[in-house]
Formats: structure tokens, sequence, C-alpha cells
């Protein structure tokens, strides 16, 4: 599992590897590197074709992107500056219409998307950035 949250803990979610990777994929589409995103991050990937696509990757979107899309699951902080940035891009990205945003979670129900969005804008707004691990 992987908690979202802000610095302070006063907004977080849950979510399994399977829905981060998943949401991830579809935030890729959504700024048109979706294919190039699967490749990458594919089982079975030589490191010399993962390393082409990445960088292909890190050519074509911003550099938050960037960060959000190949972040490690375990553990990564998110700058307030960072958080600025990805709320901007996540608000304004139209996801793929087969993309079901909705999840459910030790029995919570949830907009999988709308809480990333939210969980930047707190990040930004209160100056404490967002986190996961």
């Amino acid at each position: 599992m992987v908690t979202v949250t802000n610095r302070k803990r006063t907004y977080e979610f849950d979510l399994s590897y399977g829905y981060m990777r998943v949401y991830r994929c579809a935030i890729a589409k959504a700024f048109g590197v979706g294919d190039e995103y699967i490749h990458s991050t594919a089982w079975g990937v030589t490191q010399e074709e993962s390393s082409y696509w990445v960088n292909f990757i890190e050519k074509k979107i911003p550099s938050s992107l960037f960060r959000f899309l190949f972040a490690c699951d375990s553990v990564k902080h998110f700058r307030v500056r960072q958080c600025e940035e990805l709320y901007c891009l996540l608000k304004s990205a139209k996801l793929p219409t087969d993309f079901n945003t909705k999840i459910t979670v030790y029995g919570k129900t949830f907009d999988l998307h709308e809480a990333f969005i939210e969980a930047f804008r707190i990040g930004r707004h209160k100056g404490v950035g967002v986190e996961w691990w």
C-alpha cells in the first residue's frame, strides 16, 4: 500500500501499487506519452530500451510531471514548488475516457484523480509539500 499525504498529515489517502501504476499510465496518456511510459516501465524490458523511452519522455513533458511519473513507489517527497506545478498540470489533465477514477481502498470509495489534485493543492497552499510511502 502507498499512503499519500501532505507533510503535516492533515490530508491523506491510501492506494495500492497497482492503482498507482494505472493512474500514472492514465496521466502519461493524458500528456501524450502513454505508450512510451508503458514501454519504459514494462517488465522484461532491457536497460537500454528503458533508458531510450525514459529519455524520450523526459524531453516531451514538464520536469515535475516526469518526476511524478518515475518517482519511487516506496518513498517520495515533493516540495512546494513541485506541488504547485503538479497541481496545475493534474487539474488541467484530460484523462482517457476508459479510465475509471473511482476506487475503493479499505472500504472507502473516492475519486483517485481528485484525491491527487487535492493533495497537491494542500501541499502548495499550506506550504508543506506532499510525500508518499
